[in-house]
């Protein structure tokens, strides 16, 4: 009696068999070599692919983010807050003035010059105003001038009011100031200036422990999901000498297997037969348009730098910005801001390897916000990465990355 061996798998069979009881392929006499199978096969079934999905791109996608993300006030802006604080106060003490020397309160006569009593009540009236000011402004951060810019003083440890006495504090910096008329008062008002540090604190500011924030708008944070055109290849599955290598469960999803198709040598008990020889070890994924990568699907991702006004620069490549920067061979592209708080050629832009920047040395420094961050200044020629959605401070302009997929 002659052995029998299965052509594809080696199982011994049975003389009376006429196929194999494990994979179902017809007999082969003992001593006749099995024909080598064409592709790697397996008894099991074939692990499926998930199908293809969007993923993130190599930047941090995402600056809506309640109370965080603020960014230290320009020195313009703190100039201008201070300039309507103090036009309050003293249209405050003139309408004071106004009416004591019209009501009749104080006897008056015919004269170029106000009775003192009056001018007293202004000047008292005045003074109250601002310590009125120091004391809101202590307990809310807020004045009639931060107010309409903007602007909050906190402190710059907590980030919480600093409290009436060190509100006090900073306005009786900027009238003690006043023994020196105007050069004392303009040294206080452009002290940030003086601060290299990312807060930008002004003398009153140190003395107080405070820092200034300009509470701009901030860029909404989008969804997680990337584009649908973009997607991450899939990797193929290596066949090794005992059959291809299974990739580990948390990674690929199995979806149930179709049965295969009856042939002429199917077996009475083809349910229990695992798997069909001679199946390849690799299945390409069906056509998805949604997967595509190539041809008329294929997209692009490109960078854009949105300004306060709501318009866009594209960053193409190796740019230049500032107030007035001049384009060189290295740097064809520049991006202007007419601000004087911006430096002549403040920064450094590029997208290789992702956006980023470097800072050029500039006057008033270059600060960062990545979404979720705290802000962050931008030393002179160190290259800073830059995510979609990070906020980006120079000067008194603020600009927002955006990410575009075309």
């Amino acid at each position: 009696m002659s052995e029998l061996t299965c052509a594809a798998c080696g199982a011994a069979c049975e003389p009376a068999e006429t196929f194999c009881g494990v994979c179902g392929t017809p007999r082969t006499p003992a001593g006749r070599r099995a024909p080598e199978p064409r592709l790697a096969t397996t008894t099991e079934p074939l692990p499926a692919r998930a199908p293809s999905v969007p993923v993130d791109l190599p930047v941090d996608l995402s600056l809506d983010l309640p109370g965080t993300g603020d960014l230290p006030a320009g020195t313009g802006r703190r100039v201008v807050a201070l300039v309507l604080d103090l036009l309050a106060v003293g249209v405050l003490g003139g309408l004071v003035v106004a009416v004591l020397a019209l009501s009749g309160a104080v006897e008056t006569q015919v004269s170029a010059t106000l009775p003192a009593p009056v001018l007293v009540a202004g000047a008292l009236t005045e003074v109250l105003g601002l310590l009125a000011l120091g004391v809101w402004e202590g307990t809310t951060g807020r004045t009639l001038g931060n107010l309409a810019l903007g602007l909050r003083t906190l402190d710059a440890a907590t980030a919480s009011p600093i409290g009436a006495g060190r509100g006090v504090l900073r306005w009786a910096i900027l009238w003690v100031a006043q023994v020196v008329p105007v050069a004392g008062q303009l040294l206080v008002l452009l002290s940030p200036l003086f601060d290299r540090g990312p807060a930008r604190q002004g003398w009153q500011d140190k003395a107080a422990r405070s820092v200034v924030l300009h509470l701009g708008p901030r860029p909404t944070r989008p969804s997680s999901a990337a584009p649908s055109g973009v997607t991450r290849p899939e990797p193929a599955v290596p066949a090794g000498p005992h059959g291809p290598t299974v990739p580990d469960a948390g990674t690929w999803a199995a979806p149930p297997a179709s049965p295969p198709a009856a042939g002429p040598w199917a077996a009475p008990g083809a349910g229990l037969i695992t798997g069909v020889p001679g199946a390849p070890a690799e299945e390409p994924d069906e056509i998805d348009d949604r997967t595509q990568l190539g041809g008329a699907h294929r997209r692009t991702v490109e960078f854009e730098l949105e300004l306060e006004d709501g318009s866009r620069a594209r960053i193409a490549g190796p740019t230049l910005l500032g107030r007035s920067p001049a384009p060189d061979a290295e740097h064809p592209d520049v991006v202007t801001l007419r601000d004087r708080t911006v430096s002549r050629t403040h920064l450094e832009l590029g997208i290789d390897g992702g956006p980023w920047l470097v800072d050029r040395g500039s006057t008033s420094g270059t600060f960062v916000v990545r979404p979720g961050s705290e802000p962050a200044a931008a030393l002179p020629g160190v290259r800073v990465p830059l995510s979609e959605g990070s906020a980006v401070q120079v000067g008194d302009r603020r600009l927002v990355v955006r990410q575009v997929v075309r």
